[in-house]
């Protein structure tokens, strides 16, 4: 279970969080306005190459614990982090797992045609264009 925790956890590296001010800041010397609608940009975060060496590779293994304790405490927050951080991260994290065991127990996936190549958009979270294509083979 280890290693699919780390595989999920590099996918979450895509995620970006959107989030509105609520009263007047100055971060480092730059006054945020109350009710400035921002991103936290999360992916350029996850995908910092001092962070993550080869950051558009896929590899699990840079989230394994011995890695992990190498990376400062919020160079990863897919859920958000801090008093913003996502309530049901566990839960979330419990149903895809679940999921994917069946899936995997019944089915093969396998990458679909070029042209179906996953595009994601901006918004308050990152979303894919079309929808996330994959072949289903019964095993």
């Amino acid at each position: 279970m280890n290693h699919q925790s780390d595989v999920l956890i590099e996918k979450l590296k895509t995620s970006a969080n959107g989030r509105r001010s609520a009263g007047d800041m100055v971060i480092d010397g730059v006054t945020i306005p109350k009710g400035l609608d921002f991103f936290i940009m999360i992916y350029l975060l996850h995908h910092d190459p001092e962070l993550y060496p080869e950051p558009t590779r896929f590899d699990p293994e840079r989230f394994g614990e011995e890695a992990s304790v190498k990376r400062p405490p919020f160079s990863y927050m897919p859920f958000s982090a801090g008093s913003r951080n996502c309530v049901g991260q566990r839960y979330a994290m419990l149903e895809v797992k679940t999921v994917l065991v069946k899936l995997l127990t019944n089915y093969q996936l396998l990458p679909c045609e070029a042209s179906n190549q996953l595009r994601l958009k901006a918004d308050m979270t990152l979303k894919p264009v079309n929808g996330a294509v994959v072949k289903l083979v019964p095993r």
